[in-house]
């Protein structure tokens, strides 16, 4: 009997001893999902419901039972429900679909039916926890009293409720879900918001840097690091300048652009502050002088991770980024959504514009007064680097740091495809890939060496192997005759 277990929540992240083969796959039925149960924990967890809930596709896994009963009881010991009830089935054979499922979901159950039926399993098992938030909140279920019950929270409970909904897998996008991750977590400037969840994403690492992300942890470079090996890095044209500081009045007042003014002071040098206080009746002066300072001063505060969008691998990229490391794959939706709940992003794509002074695609700011990437430098670069197809988070950093340390990443659903660098020799490249496969994955990623440059790992291989044959023949070294001393030296 083949067995299927159907999951849409902490299961797919957090499977404890729920004996399954292989890992979790796509392409689940289309069920009503959504945040509308309150468990004893207090948390909002995810549950089938045909009132509130939006379709999501859900995730499958094969039990290794090969009983039926056997199965429900693996779940229900995993789900840590008292009640055998709460864990629906529908069983193929007898065309039965458990009662207590039937009475809280009878179209999600008819839906489980026919996905049993075409996916050439016997049964089908799945967590039926009813939804109780207008029970439990004495008020129906909507996006915005939700959001009012986790602002009552206390901190510590609330941070694991915000951490629950982040992990969630990147299909669960119920309208609860993104309004919370946008005001909570993500911040979209932009046009990043028309980008598709399902934008592929690209990152060129190091090896080393690869391995700090399986551990959940990422270092943000802040962009005054950056801007030490590219001085354009985070940089405004300086015509831009009186726009820019007019912009920030704009955008806090009169007040509080004054208060910025006394802050930028603070962080110059005595000369600095006397060469000012010499030309403050020169305003060409003193807006080129607080614009530079709060470019500089913005620079120290904001660290950056940068992806680049492309459905295909990057010759510039490698050579670049990942000369002798790695390339990791994933899309905008799992990207969002691995970004930890204890701290602010902001994510945007990349501003491009040329430089040039008279070209007629030079940036224009007063005919994007509406875009709020113009007044954040570090999100706005010269055409020249158009090729990179750049999409950033940005996140505060403490000014005296190189950057910021973010820990907490969820990176198994984030990591979708590893290719191992085309420039790395063959040896080196087939002991990286065997080591990436040896991990202890949830999900395991494709693992792949790159195909830019053709075939060369194959032909790299042959060598290999020809090389292996031969190798009996020139281990044993043999001194040639006749060489000089100083020759023989070594």
């Amino acid at each position: 009997m083949k067995v299927a277990i159907l999951g849409w929540g902490s299961l797919i992240w957090d499977i404890r001893d729920l004996p399954i083969v292989g890992g979790w796959e796509r392409g689940g039925p289309l069920l009503p999902i959504e945040f509308s149960r309150i468990p004893k924990n207090r948390r909002l967890t995810l549950v089938i419901d045909e009132e509130d809930g939006v379709d999501v596709y859900t995730r499958f896994a094969v039990s290794r039972q090969d009983d039926l009963d056997h199965a429900i009881n693996d779940l229900q010991a995993r789900e840590g429900t008292p009640n055998r009830d709460w864990i629906g089935f529908y069983d193929l054979a007898s065309d039965r679909c458990s009662e207590w499922a039937m009475f809280s979901h009878p179209r999600a159950c008819t839906r489980i039916k026919e996905w049993t039926n075409c996916h050439q399993f016997d049964a089908a098992i799945w967590t039926a926890l009813a939804p109780n938030f207008c029970e439990k909140m004495e008020e129906p279920f909507s996006v915005e009293a939700a959001l009012r019950y986790i602002d009552t929270l206390p901190e510590a409970e609330r941070a694991v409720a915000t951490e629950y909904i982040t992990k969630a897998p990147e299909e669960v996008t119920t309208p609860f879900r993104k309004r919370l991750l946008a005001e909570t977590t993500v911040e979209i400037l932009g046009d990043a918001r028309d980008l598709p969840d399902g934008l592929p994403l690209w990152r060129y690492m190091k090896l080393s840097t690869l391995l700090l992300l399986l551990e959940g942890t990422a270092f943000f470079p802040s962009v005054a690091t950056l801007r030490s090996g590219d001085p354009l890095e985070g940089a405004l044209d300086s015509d831009f300048h009186p726009w820019l500081m007019r912009k920030l009045r704009d955008l806090g007042g009169e007040e509080a652009s004054n208060e910025l003014d006394s802050w930028l002071l603070k962080h110059t040098t005595e000369s600095q502050r006397k060469f000012q206080e010499l030309n403050k009746q020169d305003g060409w002066f003193n807006t080129q002088f607080f614009s530079d300072l709060y470019i500089q001063e913005l620079s120290k505060r904001r660290a950056v991770w940068c992806w680049f969008y492309s459905s295909i691998e990057s010759a510039g990229m490698w050579s670049v980024y990942g000369h002798g490391g790695i390339a990791v794959g994933t899309t905008l939706g799992a990207l969002k959504a691995a970004l930890p709940a204890n701290r602010k992003f902001q994510m945007a794509r990349i501003l491009y514009h040329d430089r040039r002074p008279h070209s007629i695609e030079r940036l224009n700011p007063e005919s994007r007064d509406g875009d709020a990437r113009t007044h954040r430098p570090h999100v706005v670069k010269g055409r020249e680097y158009e090729h990179e197809r750049e999409v950033r988070i940005a996140t505060p950093c403490s000014s005296w740091e190189k950057g910021a340390l973010v820990r907490d990443i969820n990176w198994s659903p984030l990591v979708r495809t590893i290719i191992i660098s085309p420039l790395l020799p063959y040896e080196e490249a087939k002991a990286v890939e065997l080591f990436l496969k040896k991990h202890n994955w949830t999900n395991q990623p494709e693992i792949r060496r790159s195909t830019i440059l053709g075939n060369i790992a194959g032909e790299e291989e042959s060598r290999a192997s020809i090389s292996e044959r031969f190798r009996p023949l020139f281990d044993d070294y043999q001194e040639e005759p006749d060489l000089p001393s100083l020759m023989k030296e070594l």
